[in-house]
């Protein structure tokens, strides 16, 4: 009976990470892969996904970051192994105090009905030779609020606490970036 329930656990195991949603079966060019690899030495749990215009993005875990401790990173490359942007999940605490300020002196804030979703606060960094997010060249930090009776916002802001973007939450990052690369 013992090995039957061993075997059944091997069994739903296997069975979960047959499931996974990694991109295995995609294929990097070697030019991402080592840019990729030399960027963040220490990433790991690596997920590789091929968006569109050619643009790798790849989704991981590294202490290379700026917060302390691993974080969730998505990063993006050219196929030639050109690094585009790196966007990192922060906690509110280390967003600068010029941004905290900015956005509690907004008109997104719990007083007007907007909750900060603080699972969606993004540090973004840009290789500003050869992008920008709408002319601005980073680094940004992203926060999304959420509304029960208006679209959610996505919001952007540079180091100086300006706002450098107000988009609703169907705007994502990927296409205002792509679509100012040079």
């Amino acid at each position: 009976m013992k090995n039957l329930n061993v075997i059944l656990v091997l069994i739903g195991i296997l069975a979960l990470c047959s499931c996974s949603n990694d991109d295995d079966s995609i294929s990097v060019p070697s030019e991402v892969a080592t840019a990729f690899q030399q960027k963040y030495p220490n990433a790991h749990t690596i997920e590789w996904e091929l968006k569109s215009n050619n643009i790798y993005e790849v989704e991981f875990i590294s202490p290379d970051t700026y917060e302390s401790g691993d974080s969730n990173l998505d990063s993006y490359f050219k196929a030639d192994g050109t690094w585009i942007y790196t966007s990192e999940e922060i906690s509110y605490q280390n967003l600068p105090t010029t941004v905290q300020d900015a956005y509690s002196n907004s008109n997104y804030t719990p007083s007007n009905g907007w909750i900060l979703d603080t699972t969606d606060i993004y540090y973004i960094t840009l290789d500003n030779t050869i992008t920008s997010y709408n002319g601005h060249n980073g680094p940004l930090y992203g926060l999304e609020v959420d509304h029960s009776t208006q679209d959610d916002r996505e919001l952007r802001y540079d180091e100086t606490g300006t706002l450098v973007s107000d988009n609703p939450d169907s705007v994502n990052d990927f296409d205002i970036i792509v679509s100012n690369l040079k």
